[in-house]
């Protein structure tokens, strides 16, 4: 799909609940962690609460790896979600396909009776629209092959917790070391950092709403918002003042007259004293 100026691949979130086989769905252009937490928090809201368990693939948003003995090395975050929402987190045994047959069933589902019938749309929100319209207008309220009841109205009777405590924080945390030219890279794009941040190693937050802080320590020195492409440099005009600043208290005047306008715009070049071709063919002849 084109998204945000840039061709996307297109992947699709699916919960089914266990005993109302209700459906939830939704299309991401991502497959990183914070879209997938995110798609968790949407079914909840959706669905009207959390499943005391949810059965999942062995995704790396998910488990690391399997050990030989049959241990598993979780995904920190994902642990640390389930545990805000109060939910016990169990995998699907490793090629038995049948324990994770209720979302394999659910995906086949959207993908034989949602796409043939999915209107022409040119954006990924008017994709997801689309596909709440048909969960809730032909998915949930058909009469299931396996209950032979219908989703929604089993959904009542669905053991789920309520949602009292408070959304999750989404924001994806990382380091990065910031160049000499004061810039951090980040997602295919570099960012301004402020002159006396440079060659530091910086805390970096992006949240959902689509921004990026930088911290040094417990301090946010820079915010700026995501760039939708990639191999972009984003600049804040403070940063450079800031850098222009530090130049003219680091070095002596010669240094910054030589170094000219590319200091800044109160820095002037010297006056040159402009010549004649015929002063400098006289100097060669020996006659000036």
């Amino acid at each position: 799909m084109w998204h945000e100026g840039r061709h996307r691949k297109l992947y699709c979130f699916a919960l089914t609940l266990g005993y109302s086989r209700a459906l939830y769905a939704e299309f991401t252009v991502s497959s990183g962690m914070m879209a997938f937490l995110r798609c968790h928090m949407n079914a909840f809201s959706d669905l009207g609460g959390v499943p005391e368990h949810l059965l999942h693939d062995n995704q790396k948003t998910v488990v690391h790896h399997h050990d030989p003995g049959g241990a598993h090395l979780w995904n920190a975050r994902y642990l640390d979600f389930a545990d805000h929402y109060g939910f016990v987190p169990r995998l699907c045994r490793p090629y038995r396909a049948q324990t994770k047959g209720k979302v394999e069933s659910g995906i086949k589902y959207i993908r034989r009776n949602f796409w043939p019938s999915c209107p022409d749309v040119a954006t990924l929100d008017s994709l997801n629209e689309a596909l709440q319209h048909w969960l809730a207008e032909v998915a949930n309220v058909r009469v299931h092959g396996t209950t032979h009841e219908v989703p929604r109205v089993r959904l009542a009777q669905e053991p789920l917790q309520a949602m009292t405590m408070a959304p999750y924080d989404l924001s994806m945390v990382s380091t990065r070391r910031s160049s000499k030219d004061g810039f951090i890279s980040y997602g295919g794009n570099r960012y301004s950092v402020p002159a006396g941040q440079a060659l530091s190693q910086l805390t970096v937050r992006e949240t959902p709403q689509g921004r990026l802080e930088v911290y040094a320590g417990l301090e946010c020195v820079a915010r700026h918002e995501l760039a939708t492409g990639r191999h972009q440099s984003i600049v804040d005009p403070a940063h450079f003042d800031a850098l222009w600043q530090a130049l003219r208290e680091r070095q002596n005047p010669e240094q910054i007259l030589l170094a000219g306008p590319r200091l800044g715009p109160d820095v002037t070049e010297p006056d040159v004293e402009v010549r004649s071709l015929e002063f400098y063919e006289a100097l060669i002849r020996g006659d000036a």
